[in-house]
C-alpha cells in the first residue's frame, strides 16, 4: 500500500509541474502584446534629446588663386658671377617662378656632347626648342633665359610659351642688390607694383614688352607663397632707347612728432607747452627708397 501511495504522490507532482510550465509558456508569449499595447495607450514616446547645444558652422573655402602662370628662369653655362646673382634676385622678388639647372647653347661645343641624337648622330635641336622642352616640363607659361656671350655681352630672353611672344634685350649696367647695399628693404615674396612709362603705350614694340613685363613681373593673387602685403614697386622706365629697371621700397607717411622739454610725445598727448618737431613732421605722401636690383636693357629690335 505504501508502494502504491508514493507513486501516486510523485505522478501528481509531475503533473502539477507540467502544468505551470504550460501557464508560463503561455503568460510569457502574451505578455509583450500586452505590454507593447499598454505603452501607446498609456504615454507617447518620448523625444531623443542631447546634453548641451550644438552650434554647426558652415566650412568656408578660403581664397584661391586661380591665375597658375608660372614663370621659368635660367641661363646658360658661361654665365659671370654677376648675371648669376641677377638671376638670383629676380627669383627671391617673384615667388612663382621655376629655376632649373644651367643649359648649353645650341650650336657649342659642350651642347653637342650633352644633348646628341642617338639615331642619326647629329647635333640636338635649336635653343628656341630647348626652351619650349623645358617650359612644357616645368609647366609654365612664361620664361625668363639669360644667354650669355664672350667679352661680358649678355642678353635677356623674355617670352611666352609655347607660340610666343618673344623679346631680346641686351643687359647693360648690371647692379645687384648685394652690389648696392640700398638702405630700402621689402618682405620677400610680397606682391609688387608695376609702374611704366607713357612711352610703353605709344611705340609698337613696348606695347609688346610691357605685356610681356606684366606676365613675368606680375606676382597672382592669393599665390601660396606670396605674402598679402604691397610694400615695394619695381619701375620700368624708357631713356635713349633703354629700358630702365628700378626696385623701390614704398615708405609709408611718418606720424606727427610733439617734443616737450627734450622728450617726443604721441599724437594722443598734448601739453600747453608742447611744440612740434619740424625734423618729424608728418609726410602727407609716402616715399620710395632704393633696393636694387638695377639695370638697362636695350631692345633688340
Amino acid at each position: 500500500v505504501s508502494t502504491q501511495s508514493t507513486g501516486s504522490k510523485g505522478a501528481m507532482k509531475r503533473a502539477e509541474k507540467r502544468a505551470r510550465a504550460e501557464t508560463a509558456t503561455e503568460a510569457a508569449a502574451a505578455q509583450p502584446s500586452s505590454s507593447t499595447g499598454a505603452r501607446t495607450e498609456e504615454a507617447p514616446a518620448k523625444e531623443e534629446t542631447m546634453v548641451g547645444d550644438i552650434e554647426i558652422k558652415r566650412d568656408y573655402a578660403g581664397p584661391k588663386c586661380t591665375n597658375k602662370q608660372k614663370c621659368l628662369t635660367f641661363g646658360t653655362r658661361n654665365m659671370t658671377h654677376k648675371e648669376r646673382h641677377l638671376l638670383q634676385d629676380l627669383r627671391d622678388m617673384l615667388p612663382h617662378t621655376r629655376d632649373h639647372a644651367k643649359v648649353a647653347l645650341a650650336g657649342g661645343a659642350d651642347h653637342r656632347e650633352s644633348r646628341e641624337d642617338q639615331a642619326g648622330g647629329h647635333a640636338a635641336s635649336s635653343t628656341n626648342e630647348i626652351v619650349k622642352d623645358l617650359c612644357n616640363l616645368h609647366h609654365c607659361n612664361s620664361t625668363v633665359f639669360m644667354e650669355s656671350h664672350k667679352h661680358d655681352v649678355a642678353y635677356l630672353w623674355l617670352a611666352q610659351a609655347p607660340n610666343g611672344p618673344s623679346l631680346k634685350l641686351k643687359m647693360e649696367n648690371i647692379h645687384t642688390a648685394d652690389q648696392l647695399r640700398m638702405v630700402g628693404n621689402c618682405l620677400k615674396y610680397s606682391r609688387p607694383l608695376l609702374h611704366f612709362d607713357k612711352e610703353f603705350d605709344q611705340l609698337p614694340h613696348l606695347r609688346v614688352a610691357r605685356s610681356l613685363l606684366q606676365t613675368v613681373f606680375n606676382v597672382p593673387r592669393f599665390h601660396p607663397k606670396s605674402k598679402p602685403f604691397v610694400d615695394h614697386i619695381i619701375c620700368f622706365f624708357f631713356l635713349d632707347d633703354h629700358i630702365w629697371l628700378r626696385h623701390y621700397q614704398i615708405v609709408p607717411p611718418t606720424a606727427k612728432k610733439l617734443v616737450v622739454d627734450g622728450e617726443y610725445l604721441s599724437v594722443g598727448k598734448h601739453k600747453p607747452d608742447a611744440v612740434e618737431d619740424d625734423s618729424t613732421s608728418s609726410k602727407k605722401t609716402p616715399s620710395l627708397m632704393e633696393i636694387g636690383p638695377r639695370f638697362t636693357m636695350h631692345p633688340q629690335v
